[in-house]
């Protein structure tokens, strides 16, 4: 079985609380016993991740409300994390200061961009995918949205049958938005399930 998991953190290359510990170990455990366990994470800007090397697996764009989002997925050289660790690349959304926030200037006010246009790279990247993962495993609200685009989201039909599921490892932070950021998803019928 393969799994991918889609997160905002992976310990060690970006950490801001439990949910980093947890992705930098379960994937190793997972592969112990034969499940081949993947991360994806968005590429930011730390030490860690300036410090390596990246091979390119995939680059496209995606339309995000009225920006043209290029974007690239990378994979990170040698697996120093003892897994496949993927990367998306997306100038001007990630490759900044802090994971979350500026260290000095706090949260970034663009951060509903910022979730939406990585979970949205995520499943272009597997639509093109050779390789599609058995499961999606998503984790917390930066990635929550990927369950209900899959099954109820224009252009994602491909991936109507992969299964889903989701952890909240913070119950706190809920990712709720204003229903005029809606223009960053793909359509959907709100009736049936938005």
């Amino acid at each position: 079985m393969k799994v991918l998991h889609i997160a905002t953190e992976c310990y060690p290359a970006a950490k801001a609380g439990g949910m980093g510990d947890v992705l930098g170990a379960l994937p190793q455990y997972l592969n112990r016993l034969n499940v081949h366990a993947s991360v994806l994470l968005p590429k930011y800007r730390t030490p860690w991740l300036e410090q390596q090397r990246f091979e390119p697996v995939f680059s496209g764009e995606l339309q995000l409300g009225d920006r043209l989002l290029p974007f690239h997925i990378e994979r990170v050289a040698g697996d120093p994390t003892g897994f496949p660790l993927f990367v998306a690349d997306m100038p001007g959304l990630f490759d900044r200061p802090g994971i979350y926030a500026h260290p000095e200037n706090g949260p970034y006010p663009d951060w509903v961009e910022r979730n939406v246009g990585f979970q949205r790279a995520a499943l272009e990247w597997l639509l093109h995918s050779d390789e599609r993962p058995d499961l999606l495993h998503c984790h917390d609200h930066h990635s929550g949205l990927i369950p209900f685009l899959v099954q109820e989201a224009g252009g994602y039909e491909a991936l109507r049958g992969t299964p889903t599921v989701f952890t909240i490892h913070n119950g706190q932070y809920h990712g709720a938005f204003d229903w005029r950021h809606r223009r960053l998803l793909p359509s959907f019928d709100p009736a049936r399930g938005g």
